[in-house]
């Protein structure tokens, strides 16, 4: 945790530290960290997270999702079959909290 929010400090501040673009992916497998994605949620509604820092973060649930964001972000192409199947679904964060809160709109 402590290192996925020095990343996200980094995003807010722009200085990440590279002169080129990286993505920022979250790995959420099973939906383990929907519990942060959430707070992320609330802290975005408080105003201590930002739209732009939101949209910027990737949310990926099977590694094939990181395999096509990454490719995607790096105009990679990936072949024919995909690199392992259909392509796999890929949202930003800002994304993921609104889908959720669409399913359980008392989410706080």
């Amino acid at each position: 945790m402590d290192e996925f929010f020095e990343i996200l400090t980094l995003v807010q501040l722009r200085k990440l530290g590279t002169r080129f673009p990286v993505p920022v992916m979250l790995f959420n497998p099973d939906g383990f960290y929907d519990g942060l994605l959430d707070f992320l949620g609330s802290c975005h509604r408080l105003g201590t997270v930002g739209s732009a820092e939101l949209n910027e973060l990737l949310v990926a649930e099977d590694v094939g999702g990181v395999v096509h964001a990454l490719a995607e972000f790096y105009g990679i192409p990936l072949g024919e079959d995909g690199a392992g199947g259909a392509a796999r679904k890929v949202l930003n964060a800002s994304e993921w909290v609104a889908a959720r809160q669409k399913k359980s709109p008392n989410n706080e």
